[in-house]
């Protein structure tokens, strides 16, 4: 069997382009040239975000290595029919301002998946010209919230979600995603939408990919072994803007031992999980047993692949992290070859499903 692993993070990011897309009759509105123009404190507001589903601007494997992604199919939905999200304001000290509540989401294709969203809405007072938003999206259940108390390290401990083997992405079962942004320098005028930028957003799971290359043999069954019941929804101590994270955040969640069978495509050459992060190299006075993936041949035959690296004799073992994609190309010779490399993962099949 030869293995060639490919590992790197598939970073889902959500663009919140706000008010790129004016109407007519805003889109040749001269800007106020007076401060009586200027929103005052105390009078509402308007906002608008432009939310792209499925669209990636860069992934990486490891330092210095870089390419674009886009999460596919059911991997980038948000549940906005039922509310699943918040869009909320943060002072620069990271305690709460308030909430967004849009009035209206509009497709911006009619195409049975819309991969873009606009979002208007208002609010009742513009924030300070320096500010934080946090979007928190698929969380199913959301902290408590407080004005002027809550922080975004209390929504962030707070989020957390219960993982049950046989998870596949649908409409009902969700990857909780995190995203914050800083703004700073902004001014709110009356009667116009309001740019806040772009924020990206981490899904908390990995998603990990077997792959038989070649028609000699094929696979029966994938399945992993140790796992741990659930994760957090958001990474801690990210507070300003969103980024990778090399950091577990595994909160009170425990490990399994048991098994998790991958799904395959209808050509049984791929094979998909998804799990949450999972410590492979505990440094604790006991040793977590770690992460192991078994191949079942057509022959009977059965093999191994461990989350190491696999180019060198040593190999070292790494943590699954969240959002990270960890590829394994697997091929049968008549002697064993393992091999693994690293690099980003830069094509995605699209999955024709309704976006709502």
């Amino acid at each position: 069997m030869r293995i060639s692993g490919i590992r790197h993070i598939y970073m889902f990011f959500v663009l919140l382009l706000c008010g790129m897309q004016m109407s007519c009759s805003e889109a040749y509105e001269a800007l106020p040239e007076t401060d009586a123009d200027l929103a005052q404190p105390g009078e509402t507001v308007r906002m608008g975000f432009r939310i792209a589903l499925g669209t990636g601007l860069r992934t990486r494997a490891l330092p210095g290595e870089a390419g674009t992604q886009a999460g596919t199919g059911y991997e980038n939905y948000i549940g906005i029919e039922d509310t699943d999200y918040r869009i909320l304001f943060f002072a620069l000290d990271n305690t709460l301002l308030g909430a967004f509540e849009p009035e209206t989401f509009v497709p911006v294709d009619n195409s049975a998946y819309p991969q873009e969203y606009e979002v208007k809405g208002t609010i009742p007072a513009p924030p300070s010209s320096d500010f934080k938003v946090v979007i928190l999206a698929n969380w199913g259940a959301y902290p408590s919230l407080t004005e002027g108390v809550t922080t975004i390290d209390d929504v962030c401990r707070a989020g957390t979600y219960a993982y049950a083997a046989g998870f596949v992405p649908s409409a009902d079962a969700r990857i909780p995603m995190y995203g914050v942004k800083q703004c700073k320098g902004l001014t709110f005028h009356r009667n116009l939408l309001t740019e806040l930028g772009t924020i990206s957003l981490l899904r908390a799971m990995a998603k990990v990919e077997v792959v038989c290359e070649g028609d000699d043999v094929t696979l029966t069954a994938v399945s992993l072994a140790n796992y741990r019941d659930g994760g957090m929804c958001a990474p801690l101590d990210m507070t300003d803007e969103t980024d990778y994270t090399e950091t577990l955040h595994l909160g009170g969640t425990v490990r399994t031992t048991g098994s998790l069978a991958f799904t395959p495509d209808a050509a049984r050459k791929s094979w998909l999980l998804y799990v949450p992060e999972y410590n492979n190299l505990s440094d604790m006075w006991w040793t977590e047993p770690s992460s192991v993936i078994t191949v079942v041949r057509s022959t009977g035959e059965t093999d191994k692949i461990e989350f190491k690296d696999y180019s060198s004799a040593n190999g070292g073992a790494f943590n699954i992290f969240r959002n990270y994609h960890y590829r394994f190309n697997v091929s049968f010779k008549t002697n064993l070859t393992v091999n693994y490399t690293v690099c980003p993962w830069e094509t995605a099949s699209p999955v024709n499903i309704p976006f709502n």
